[in-house]
């Protein structure tokens, strides 16, 4: 209990870096970002449930990830951030995504697509909250190195690690629904 308060106390001074407190890449990311956000983000996708933070957190995240943004050199972790924003969206759908979205590939055309559809819905949410996040390194970051925005980087690493895994059974399976159109069947549109 003891090391519950102390963490939590902790926290709460990460986000002073205007106070002077400096916030370190792992205790920022670790403490803050990754359990506060991240984790909660990808349980409630893969659960099902409404997506949707507090404000009282949303906040705090938003205020970290800013205040890691905005230490002075050699604490400005912008980089840092930019980086685990992309290897973030890449394992969730290379760990998550990609194999459930196999489990469907050999059960007939519907059950592949719909679970594509509802893949691609989901990583839509999730690359709208971490765009959330993030906005700070959107706005000055990005802009300042002319890399991809957050949102165009969450997009290629689902043409990347999604698309190009699947298009082919997913082609296939569209080929197949339209043939049983063709020859009279009913199939599902939706």
């Amino acid at each position: 209990m003891v090391n519950n308060k102390r963490s939590i106390s902790q926290i709460s001074t990460m986000s002073n870096s205007a106070q002077g407190n400096i916030i370190q890449l792992e205790d920022g990311w670790n403490n803050v970002i990754k359990t506060g956000a991240i984790d909660v983000l990808e349980r409630t996708l893969d659960n099902g449930f409404d997506t949707s933070f507090e404000p009282r957190e949303y906040i705090r995240i938003y205020t970290t990830c800013y205040d890691m943004c905005t230490q002075r050199s050699p604490y400005n972790w912008s980089r840092d951030l930019y980086q685990r924003h992309g290897e973030t969206i890449e394992q969730y759908l290379s760990n998550t995504v990609l194999p459930a979205l196999r489990d469907k590939s050999g059960q007939g055309g519907t059950i592949l697509l719909n679970e594509l559809k509802h893949r691609w819905s989901n990583h839509q949410i999730m690359n709208k909250w971490l765009k959330k996040f993030f906005t700070y390194l959107d706005r000055y970051y990005v802009k300042h190195h002319s890399l991809p925005t957050l949102e165009q980087a969450g997009l290629r690493h689902f043409k990347d690690e999604i698309y190009m895994n699947v298009k082919d059974n997913t082609t296939n399976s569209i080929i197949s629904l339209i043939d049983e159109e063709r020859e009279g069947e009913i199939i599902d549109k939706t």
